[in-house]
């Protein structure tokens, strides 16, 4: 290379170094800012829209450098390490800053989760009679490993960092999905971004469902990438199809519903012949069925009339997944509302983008296939008013390639080119902010208090195992110890054939009925009636009205966020 050559090549590299100096120092000022930032966020002073009423101005700005600097070091053709740092700095501060700023562990079921796994930890194995639980016990069996071997402050760790975690992990498959389906770097990179901020629906947290999420993504890249209709034969895919079968085993003794997504998606495939692992669909059903008639089976026994009721009621599946979702405080309805519009728009854009790739016949029929594979899930089972917001779930993935390729091709397409990274930045922006709103709406009452954990451990210790635990709602941090040892009751379940004169004497009605017992009131019980409508007007100051007046009840414990009441006489 003649010297000429060098100094040029020198030029160009140093050239290249400073047009991505500004995305650098953008990456490391946005997260710098955003730490120092949510340490004044003050949670107490949360309204009912969640977290955004209370997030500084500085964490917002935090955010939208983010997002400026990502947009910048994509236009300026970055490497995949900056890309990936981006995105990474992404997942913490979107899914980091509730775990930064809480006082615990937030989501009541996260507690509860606990405690199936401490009770498979004393018991030595499961008991399907116990609850449902314990007829899907995978993800608990190696939650209770975890905790026998590392302990349970590591599994309490775990939990609360359990939503940045998982996202993590979810990226690694996602940009293998991603590279099957395109070449360009910024619809791969553009992709991550797109899922992370359309993931507003609170299953990542430490769960089966979490878990089970990152089985079906990866269950699926490895189908996508080594199992497409063009791919010739070679000696790691008998292993490679031996690992799909066994991580869809596991899910299978993991949770409820993924299993049918993943088989749905996997059945699609193959019936449109575009994946050569013909006879897993076959095997996959074979699990399934082995599992929902043996080990299942004391659970389904009781329940096969309620599970299967709803199977092809397009009006119940709306009923119990929006209608019944659109209560509440007005800020929560809001919330609500809002989640609906950017679930709608995200799909919407997906539309667009199979329509843009339909047009340059660039779309992969895979994709189109995956993105809608979910949906007849809806018509199933109304799975507790949760099943859009799992459909959601599991088109987001494919659904955010698609968005990633709408808004590629419309930036391409965008006069004057000065204004495309700008665009982008506004875009990706609201995305954000709609994010925070939608996935930290609840947060007043996801967060529990240390005065609140410690109020729950006292009421372990004054009522003995086999009593009966009564609460105003179940938002609160129960059931992490002997889970099978106590009876739960709240008045939500005793409003339900109770009118709402009658609510009080009811709870007291069921405590005398057990002399072994006590009720606890939290905070967090308070923010939940409020904000989702739990039990009728007014309900808990009559509660509270018939504790302290009707000489029948002594306050056991008390603290500014929470107290504890017994029967008057009781030990």
């Amino acid at each position: 290379m003649s010297a000429a050559a060098i100094v040029d090549s020198r030029a160009r590299t140093v050239v290249e170094r400073g047009s991505l100096a500004a995305p650098g120092l953008l990456l490391a000022a946005s997260v710098l800012l955003w730490y120092a930032s949510v340490g004044s966020i003050e949670l107490r002073a949360m309204d009912d829209t969640g977290l955004v009423s209370v997030l500084p101005p500085a964490t917002w700005v935090a955010f939208v450098l983010l997002t400026a600097g990502f947009c910048v070091a994509l236009a300026r053709g970055a490497g995949s390490a900056l890309l990936l740092s981006y995105v990474v700095a992404l997942a913490l501060m979107a899914f980091g800053t509730a775990s930064v700023v809480g006082e615990t562990l937030r989501g009541a079921v996260v507690w509860r989760h606990l405690g199936v796994a401490d009770a498979l930890v004393r018991l030595g194995r499961p008991d399907s009679s116990i609850d449902a639980y314990f007829n899907w016990p995978g993800f608990f069996m190696l939650l209770a490993l975890v905790q026998a071997v590392a302990g349970a402050d590591i599994v309490a760790l775990t939990g609360r960092w359990a939503p940045l975690l998982f996202n993590l992990l979810y990226l690694a498959p996602l940009v293998l999905i991603a590279r099957t389906f395109t070449a360009d770097r910024v619809v791969v990179w553009l992709t991550c971004w797109v899922f992370l901020v359309a993931n507003w629906v609170n299953q990542d947290y430490l769960s089966p469902q979490a878990l089970a999420f990152l089985s079906y993504l990866v269950v699926l890249a490895v189908l996508l990438r080594w199992f497409g209709p063009g791919e010739e034969a070679s000696g790691r895919r008998p292993g490679l199809l031996l690992a799909v079968v066994a991580i869809f085993a596991g899910t299978v003794a993991s949770h409820q519903l993924t299993p049918f997504a993943i088989l749905g998606a996997v059945s699609l495939l193959v019936l449109a012949r575009r994946c050569s692992a013909r006879g897993l669909p076959l095997v996959m059903g074979l699990i399934v069925a082995f599992w929902l008639v043996y080990p299942a089976a004391p659970y389904l026994n009781g329940h096969l009339d309620h599970l299967t009721s709803g199977i092809g009621s397009v009006s119940s599946a709306v009923g119990k997944n929006v209608g019944e979702r659109v209560q509440g405080s007005p800020g929560h309805v809001l919330v609500v509302r809002v989640r609906l519009l950017f679930s709608l728009v995200v799909w919407a854009l997906a539309a667009v983008g199979a329509l843009g790739l339909w047009r340059r016949r660039a779309l992969d029929l895979r994709l189109a296939l995956l993105a809608v594979a979910p949906f007849p899930l809806l018509v199933l089972q109304p799975y507790g008013g949760e099943m859009l917001l799992r459909v959601y779930l599991f088109t987001l993935p494919f659904a955010s390639l698609l968005v990633a390729s709408a808004l590629a091709s419309a930036l391409a397409a965008w006069r004057p080119r000065a204004l495309r990274t700008p665009v982008l930045v506004g875009v990706l922006s609201v995305m954000v902010a709609g994010f925070l709103l939608t996935r930290y709406g609840n947060e007043r009452m996801d967060q529990f208090t240390l005065l609140e954990v410690a109020t729950v451990d006292r009421l372990y210790d004054i009522v003995p195992p086999g009593g009966l635990l009564v609460a105003a709602t179940g938002n609160l941090p129960w059931k992490a110890r002997d889970y099978e040892r106590y009876d739960y009751l709240t008045a939500v379940h005793l409003a339900q054939t109770v009118p709402p004169p009658e609510l009080a004497r009811a709870v007291e009605d069921a405590m005398r009925r057990r002399p072994a017992s006590a009720l606890v009131l939290t905070r967090s019980q308070q923010a939940s009636a409020e904000l989702m409508g739990t039990l009728p007007p007014n309900a808990l100051e009559d509660l509270r009205r018939h504790l302290g007046g009707s000489g029948r009840f002594r306050l056991a414990y008390a603290n500014a966020d929470a107290s504890i009441y017994v029967l008057d006489g009781a030990p």
